[in-house]
């Protein structure tokens, strides 16, 4: 389900923010706008009445509580319970949980006196995310990855009793808009483009550790990712509402640079091997979409919740970088190619408070 998932969040979020602009720049390029905005005979509104503009204060900052769940489909089998083709899968990303994690956002904003112009900075990280699996074989038919699950046969990897992983992922990310609200007739949601910066850092640990039947040393790798993405974004967002209450959509699209690296290390029959460091870099994509409701108890408190998602796509993660070849995981000068090729959502809700001054 989930590979259905993760790109038509990422395209759904694309197509919003990209939409909206090019809509937003047909819009304020009519004429119409002149005369709709503060004149004595607005254009009518195609929205239902009762719409009030969104409050714009001077200066506002807002916390919010996060519970995101990390959602990854790439990783193949970490252990077959049989060897290659005939046996079946015995230890998969599906074995490790799929829990919602804790984290903080944070956004200062400030408008511009009378004019559409807001700037906004704003950061979050979510709490490592870490989960085991392991299973088990008392007659010895475990077989690993790094012999294409014992085709050919290798002993010190191959014949497991017992097959571990481990995954450890971190979050965080900041993002620098500048936004620009459209004019429009009265009675229409308040709508707004961003146009900005964004960076997201992903840190990813994911170590493998096995039994063998004739290897009295326990096989151990253990892969360690970096991500750095970096680049331009483009958006937008709808406010929509009147008196106390305002619902509030916004979707960003990012195209970045992606510096990417990563550390393997093995310890496998007893002799001990680490990778050279592997550094490269890519083009790798942002986008997030998200849907709140707005409550305006007074002038200086806002209280929101909300649903939101983020996609992050062509980034190395350690679980589709730890099972090169047996023979390269024994060779300290091999430097196996690095999969930048993940793809990656996060999803759930959020609420938090907003103070205006």
């Amino acid at each position: 389900m989930y590979k259905n998932i993760l790109p038509g969040i990422g395209r759904l979020g694309t197509m919003f923010a990209f939409g909206l602009a090019l809509w937003a720049g047909t819009v304020t390029g009519q004429t119409p706008c002149q005369t709709t905005c503060g004149s004595d005979d607005p254009a009518p509104s195609i929205f239902w009445g009762g719409v009030e503009p969104a409050p714009r204060d001077s200066w506002y900052a807002s916390t919010d509580a996060l519970a995101l769940q990390r959602i990854f489909s790439g990783l193949g089998p970490a252990a077959t319970l049989g060897m290659g083709s005939t046996g079946s899968v015995a230890l998969s990303q599906k074995s490790l949980d799929d829990p919602y994690q804790a984290g903080i956002q944070m956004l200062v904003g400030h408008t511009f006196s009378d004019s559409p112009y807001q700037a906004e900075v704003s950061y979050f990280w979510i709490d490592p995310l870490a989960e085991s699996a392991q299973t088990a074989s008392p007659t010895f038919n475990l077989f690993s990855p790094f012999t294409n699950f014992g085709q050919p046969l290798d002993t010190r990897v191959d014949e497991n009793s017992l097959t571990q992983i481990h995954l450890v992922s971190r979050l965080e990310g900041g993002e620098a808009n500048l936004k620009y609200k459209l004019c429009l007739p009265a009675g229409d949601p308040t709508i707004a483009l961003l146009f900005g910066v964004r960076h997201v850092g992903l840190r990813e640990e994911f170590d493998y550790s096995s039994t063998p039947l004739l290897n009295v040393n326990p096989v151990s790798v253990h892969a360690h990712t970096n991500n750095d993405l970096w680049g331009p974004q483009i958006g937008g967002s709808v406010d929509y509402g009147h008196q106390d209450i305002w619902i509030h959509a916004e979707g960003k699209a990012a195209i970045c640079n992606n510096g990417y690296d990563r550390e393997l290390q093995a310890n496998i029959g007893g002799a001990q091997s680490t990778q050279p460091k592997a550094s490269e870099s890519c083009t790798a994509y942002a986008a997030d979409i998200s849907l709140s409701i707005f409550w305006r108890p007074t002038s200086a408190l806002t209280a929101r919740v909300g649903y939101q998602a983020l996609w992050i796509d062509q980034v190395a993660l350690a679980a589709r970088n730890f099972a090169p070849s047996v023979e390269m995981l024994t060779d300290a000068m091999a430097d196996p190619p690095i999969n930048q090729r993940g793809t990656l959502i996060y999803q759930g809700p959020f609420a938090g408070l907003q103070l205006s001054w």
